[in-house]
């Protein structure tokens, strides 16, 4: 697995475009802006998306997507729950001018795959009701769920601290120390947050 890293805007948006060894087609995730710097990341590697893949709907998430639409025919997935946050956005911002949705809803559990990929949906609310973190081989794509030594807000619309820590406990349960790759900042191990991360400890301490 080959995992690129671009990071977008002003708020600083972790975009990871995932790819197998030696395949052609890729995995977008959290395609946050600049669509024009993901575009050119993509023609340097030779790369064509297969998939869009968005692990909430806030707008720092996904605000390129329209425009990757315009070069590319792929997959929009997003967590059933955020898909209305998606398409009001896009409506309320293109005025009528661009009609994208979801081309696939996901639910806890569910898997998608691209050629040796295998792509793993795990629903963490917390940050809000459709997060999500994605699981590919040893790595975790975490959104605003889990942070280097902290988690995402959880006062915004759909937020909730006990659903974040039950989230949190989630993912500390799981078997392995995987790489931690978030929403934004830099990337950590999953013992490093099970030993340094406050909101991590304390969800194993509730649990």
């Amino acid at each position: 697995m080959v995992i690129d890293t671009v990071v977008l805007g002003l708020i600083k948006t972790n975009c990871y475009i995932v790819s197998d060894d030696n395949g052609e087609s890729c995995v977008i995730i959290d395609p946050g802006s600049h669509p024009d710097q993901i575009i050119n990341r993509l023609r340097e590697r030779g790369l064509t998306p297969e998939y869009v893949f968005i692990t909430h709907g806030h707008f720092d998430h996904f605000t390129a997507v329209p425009e990757l639409r315009d070069e590319y025919d792929f997959k929009l997935v997003i967590h059933e729950l955020d898909t209305p946050c998606f398409t009001e956005y896009i409506r309320s911002h293109y005025r009528g001018k661009r009609h994208v949705e979801a081309d696939v809803t996901v639910k806890d559990g569910d898997v998608i795959t691209l050629d040796g990929l295998e792509f793993t949906w795990l629903h963490t609310p917390g940050h809000n009701l459709g997060s999500c973190v994605i699981q590919c081989g040893d790595a975790l794509f975490t959104g605003d769920t889990l942070f280097y030594e902290e988690c995402g807000r959880c006062d915004l619309f759909g937020g909730s601290y006990p659903n974040m820590l039950k989230s949190l406990r989630r993912l500390a349960d799981l078997d392995g120390n995987f790489k931690v790759l978030p929403g934004h900042g830099q990337a950590s191990a999953l013992d490093h947050e099970r030993a340094y991360n406050q909101y991590m400890r304390e969800s194993m301490e509730d649990g």
